[in-house]
């Protein structure tokens, strides 16, 4: 059984199939719909989408054309509603933190989708390397000036935490382009170190590099390197997720 003609792309509002059956093969090629359409209690049997393009009403319609993709090995629209399927739960927790539930589940969420957009972007992982990157070595030359320990951890805390906000506004708001921002954090940071080059940048990426010495970690070092190691896990599973075969 094909949905729709199989000669034309269709174009339709929305379209729900909540309570439906299909006991034979459905085939559903090059069609879109510009609402949403809805599978949820659908029960489909070799079901196969082709060419299609359209907004989902829920997390279990992500999960069933997901699926389907899965099943022809196309793994590049997997992906895509993969990434549909993570937003819509998101909004399931996002209704669950209203209501005091599952606040925790919704802060892991929140910090995937925001680093990777659930593995799904590697370009957005490298964007908060270098945010973090940035923001690290301005707060270090800003430290060169301070006398007091208590000094030191009122200001970084207070430094990481208004870069992490204009960076998280900008990858939300899209407002900006995520590498104009960083631009502006280049610049920033080579004024205030004239390490125009990167050289403590590039040396302080790697997460490792100081903790196989003798030198003292302090809070906001050791905060970032656990930072950027997960950002980097992130961008090494966001590149694999768009270029593996199965």
């Amino acid at each position: 059984m094909s949905l729709f003609n199989p000669n034309s792309k269709n174009i339709f509002n929305s379209i729900d199939f909540e309570y439906s059956t299909f006991k034979e093969e459905l085939v559903i090629k090059e069609f879109s719909v510009e609402k949403s359409i809805n599978l949820i209690n659908t029960s489909l049997n070799n079901t196969r989408f082709i060419k299609i393009d359209f907004p989902v009403k829920n997390r279990e319609t992500a999960r069933i054309i997901k699926n389907s993709f899965e099943q022809q090995n196309n793994i590049i629209e997997a992906n895509k509603y993969y990434a549909l399927e993570m937003k819509e739960r998101e909004k399931e927790l996002n209704q669950d933190r209203k209501e005091g539930k599952n606040l925790l589940e919704w802060l892991v969420f929140k910090v995937h989708g925001l680093a990777s957009n659930h593995s799904q972007d590697w370009l957005l992982s490298l964007f908060w390397i270098l945010s973090f990157s940035f923001g690290y070595g301005f707060i270090n030359c800003i430290n060169e000036y301070l006398d007091n320990k208590l000094e030191f951890m009122l200001i970084d805390i207070f430094l990481f935490g208004v870069i992490t906000l204009i960076s998280a506004f900008v990858v939300e708001s899209k407002r900006i382009n995520n590498y104009i921002l960083i631009a502006i954090f280049y610049l920033i940071y080579g004024f205030t170190s004239k390490d125009f080059n990167l050289y403590d940048i590039s040396n302080n990426i790697n997460p490792f590099s100081i903790m196989t010495g003798w030198q003292e970690l302090s809070f906001l070092t050791l905060s970032y390197k656990i930072i950027i190691a997960y950002l980097i896990y992130q961008l090494i599973i966001s590149i694999r997720q768009n270029t593996r075969r199965k």
